[in-house]
């Protein structure tokens, strides 16, 4: 029997490498089941940071002494005490609480106070509500997978909490708009979404402006009507403007580097009134408007330079701006934070040179904090409030000779 040539060989076996490779294809685009991996979506869970303790007391006086009417009459919760151990800021060396925004209510009846819950995220936020009546904590609630980036009343004390919800993308969640029930903590307004997280805003009587980063305008929304309503855009020569509200909520500012615009917003559209030039490189984060019209004004950055703009004019006040100020409109007084020994300085008659400069740490109780938030109170005492950095809230009477530090919150030992 003679044997296979060497060619037979290779076309055998090229012939049946390819019967395989038909059949295989055959089989597996036609025959061999298909394997499916389910794939779960999941919510990534906020890490709860801080801690707000409820506790049931038939004797917490939460109204005691707070006149009927007031805000905080309406929302203090009853028969509670509340016990309050607020987050820890991640990442700064010196700690202290992780903070937002705080705000204080048209009848200076209520002090709330915005937390971050979540460290570096995904956030919730906690809103802690203080009865300046008594200067006891009567409320609070979370918003659960809500970040929080500004709050404010709206001047004509219409109940509601206004808010900028920022954007979470992990959560799915787009930068909104928010009106908060203070009572309960029911979402009772919710815009749109927005195209990006507001680079300012502001809330008046009935409306709300913020701006977008890298827009040379501001949108105005009306919260008595629809919330998905188109909002109204207004053109401005400031790109990406902080807002702030002058204090009798007539007029609008708009503030960016080198440029501030007025508007007048008590009118259906806003008026333009005018612009004028600010000192400086960049965005003032410290604005304290010393008149109705917006016509005078501190503004300052902290690290920076202050400034007393007004007849057309600016002039230096400090080289070290510290993060708040304010302003008592009875005695016309400007306080504003200085970063050296963490004082706070006091203006009369809108001089530039300060008549006294006070560091709130050395008084009884001392410490080292820093001043984050300062809010004027017209009283028939020449009051004023300060949160420092790690979340402590004090009254400081201004006083000739020396001021008092009376606690109202003071941050418990964990």
């Amino acid at each position: 029997m003679s044997r296979p040539s060497l060619f037979g060989i290779v076309f055998f076996a090229f012939c049946a490498t390819f019967c395989l490779f038909a059949f295989t294809s055959v089989c597996s685009g036609a025959e061999a089941p298909k394997i499916i991996v389910p794939v779960e979506h999941t919510t990534p869970e906020v890490e709860p940071t801080g801690r707000l303790l409820r506790i049931e007391a038939g004797s917490a006086g939460n109204t005691a002494n707070t006149p009927p009417g007031t805000m905080a009459a309406r929302i203090a919760a009853q028969d509670t005490i509340f016990e309050w151990f607020p987050s820890q800021a991640p990442g700064r060396i010196t700690g202290g609480a992780d903070f937002i925004d705080a705000a204080l209510s048209p009848d200076e009846s209520v002090l709330v106070i915005a937390e971050r819950i979540g460290g570096n995220g995904p956030n919730s936020t906690r809103l802690v509500f203080f009865n300046l009546c008594n200067d006891k904590l009567v409320q609070s609630f979370e918003l659960e997978k809500r970040k929080l980036a500004d709050i404010a009343f709206s001047p004509e004390g219409d109940g509601m909490l206004w808010a900028v919800e920022e954007k979470q993308s992990e959560l799915d969640a787009p930068p909104r708009l928010l009106g908060i029930d203070p009572a309960d903590g029911r979402i009772a307004y919710e815009s749109a979404p927005l195209e990006e997280n507001p680079a300012g805003f502001a809330a008046g009587d009935g409306k709300l402006w913020i701006t977008l980063p890298d827009e040379k305008s501001f949108l105005q929304f009306r919260t008595n009507s629809n919330s998905d309503a188109e909002p109204e855009k207004i053109r401005s020569a400031i790109s990406g403007a902080r807002l702030q509200l002058t204090p009798d909520a007539q007029t609008l500012l708009l503030f960016g580097a080198g440029r501030m615009e007025r508007f007048r917003v008590a009118t259906d559209a806003p008026e333009y009134l005018g612009h004028a030039a600010l000192p400086g490189e960049g965005r003032p984060e410290v604005v304290v408007p010393l008149a109705d019209d917006g016509s005078s004004l501190a503004i300052g950055s902290p690290g920076e330079a202050a400034y007393l703009v007004a007849g057309g004019a600016a002039r230096k006040l400090t080289d070290d701006c510290g993060e708040t100020g304010c302003f008592r409109r009875q005695e016309r007084e400007l306080f504003l934070a200085v970063r050296l020994n963490e004082a706070i300085q006091l203006y009369s008659e809108f001089r530039t040179t300060p008549v006294r400069s006070v560091s709130p740490g050395d008084l009884r109780p001392f410490n080292k904090n820093t001043n984050w938030r300062l809010f004027a109170l017209s009283g028939e005492k020449r009051e004023i409030l300060l949160i420092d950095h790690r979340g402590n809230i004090n009254r400081l009477e201004i006083k000739t000779r020396r001021w008092s530090k009376t606690p109202i919150f003071t941050v418990p030992e964990s």
